[in-house]
């Protein structure tokens, strides 16, 4: 017998609550913005515009876009849908979820250049699918590849001269309610890609997400008679119904609102090739961009101190100041970005400051869900400060929606088996962790987590071969080692 529980998972901590409401209502921030934060913010947006020029300025005279747009409305009955996309981001219009061009913006010769440039570009150019954590984890894997706009020698060139040139007007054109009064060259650049899709690497879609800035557009370069599948989703698009992909012939342009919940239809042959630009006018300061994107930066750093350090609360208390600001700038109005933060931010707070932090990060993460209810990582957070707080129904609700949202996650999977195992439902873990396997084989934490609630059933030769099978998947994986090492020492 072991003389300890084996560890399934940290969780943030906290004094468990009872008698709470199951929902919560939205919180908005009730603090004014240091004007320190808005100069910074100034200064940050000031420095965006003088890179951009560097890279991205066009070379030659604008061109008037001169063909129609086919046009995508927010949904009709606002009332009907779930969040924030119910209704357009400022400064848009109810016409403006997204517009498609009716005449390419690219030429076939000047898709080949860019086609050219990114296969010679050297393999370390391209950027692989993050490995990141949280939000980035979902919406990146199984991601395309990328390469900068400004790796490409030729293809740098013709962005310059002919691309932005023709795209900066056709961007204000398109929008001509939301963006009449901003002239196209006060248009700016935040950043310029080809993604390339390959179904043969696994590497063949783009999961929900924002981009932030003011437009997106989405240019493609390759035919699609050259693939199966793809497209662009819009979560709003075609309500109640799932969206139809958008399909675009070569050339041709895709322009939606940056902060419009959009992504990557898969891919299930071929290559796809796009180019993909953020745009922003370079006379309006983004502050909640800014402040969002500040605060996330400092959450991620005070997630990397010693659990229960000074340094680590006091990294913590900045990101949640950070997000307030966001969230008093107007973030909460267009995205659950800053309440996902806030929320993460207290839910770590809790440790050092109890049921208030604890309370304050349901509220937000309940205040996210009901921005973005198909946001699995905002479901998934929820689930973590439910379960701290002893809301153990509203935990499991929050851990299957997360699943319902993404049913392809291994990360969902694997949070759902967590609620079930600290339920004590070892058997429903087991298999929740066996559906994330069935999606990622070699997922260390899937394969512990399952090994934990093996051990938990009696099965203890199938807990070892999932820790020595997540030890060759993860070298460096404490647990796996500190769980083999306890049962190997019983005599397992």
């Amino acid at each position: 017998m072991l003389a300890c529980v084996l560890a399934a998972a940290a969780w943030a901590g906290g004094p468990a609550r009872t008698g709470a409401p199951a929902r919560r209502a939205p919180v908005r921030a009730t603090v004014t913005v240091d004007a320190a934060v808005l100069a910074a913010n100034d200064a940050l947006h000031a420095a965006a515009c003088e890179r951009s020029d560097a890279r991205y300025r066009p070379s030659a005279p604008l061109v008037a876009y001169a063909g129609e747009w086919e046009r995508f409305c927010f949904p009709a009955s606002p009332e009907a849908y779930a969040g924030v996309d119910a209704v357009p981001p400022c400064p848009f219009t109810a016409v403006d979820l997204a517009c498609v061009s009716t005449r390419p913006l690219l030429s076939a010769e000047q898709c080949a250049v860019f086609l050219a440039d990114a296969q010679d570009v050297a393999a370390s150019a391209w950027d692989l699918p993050a490995a990141a954590a949280g939000a980035e984890a979902t919406y990146a894997r199984r991601a395309g590849t990328t390469v900068e706009v400004s790796q490409l020698p030729r293809g740098r060139e013709l962005f310059n001269a002919a691309v932005l040139p023709a795209l900066f007007p056709a961007v204000v054109a398109a929008f001509p309610d939301a963006l009449g009064d901003v002239p196209p060259a006060r248009l700016r650049v935040q950043a310029a890609f080809v993604v390339k899709y390959n179904a043969s690497a696994g590497q063949t879609e783009l999961g929900y997400h924002r981009d932030g800035p003011l437009v997106t557009a989405t240019c493609a370069l390759n035919c699609p008679s050259e693939f199966d599948g793809g497209g662009t989703l819009i979560e709003a698009k075609d309500w109640p119904r799932s969206p139809a992909p958008i399909r675009l012939a070569r050339g041709h342009a895709l322009l939606h609102p940056g902060n419009v919940r959009h992504g990557g239809a898969p891919i299930t042959s071929g290559l796809r090739f796009v180019l993909v630009v953020f745009m922003y006018d370079s006379r309006t300061t983004d502050h909640a961009r800014h402040c969002t994107v500040r605060a996330q930066a400092r959450l991620d750093g005070a997630l990397r101190e010693q659990r229960g350090s000074a340094q680590r609360r006091a990294a913590l208390a900045a990101a949640a100041r950070g997000f307030h600001d966001a969230l008093a700038c107007g973030a909460g109005d267009r995205s659950e970005a800053a309440h996902v933060g806030l929320g993460h931010a207290f839910l770590e707070l809790a440790s050092y400051d109890g049921a208030a932090a604890l309370a304050a990060a349901l509220d937000n993460l309940e205040a996210a869900v009901v921005r973005a209810p198909a946001d699995a990582h905002a479901h998934t957070m929820l689930s973590t400060a439910c379960l701290a707080a002893g809301l153990t129904a509203r935990a499991l609700e929050a851990a299957s929606a997360a699943v319902e949202a993404d049913p392809a996650s291994p990360i969902a999977r694997n949070n759902r088996g967590l609620i079930l195992a600290a339920l004590g439902r070892s058997a429903d873990a087991l298999r929740a962790y066996a559906d994330g396997l069935r999606l990622d084989p070699s997922n260390a934490e899937l394969l512990v987590n399952f090994g934990v609630s093996a051990y938990d059933l009696g099965e203890t030769a199938t807990a070892v071969r999932c820790f020595r099978a997540a030890l060759d998947s993860d070298p460096t994986h404490a647990r796996a080692a500190t769980n083999l090492a306890q049962l190997q020492l019983g005599g397992a």
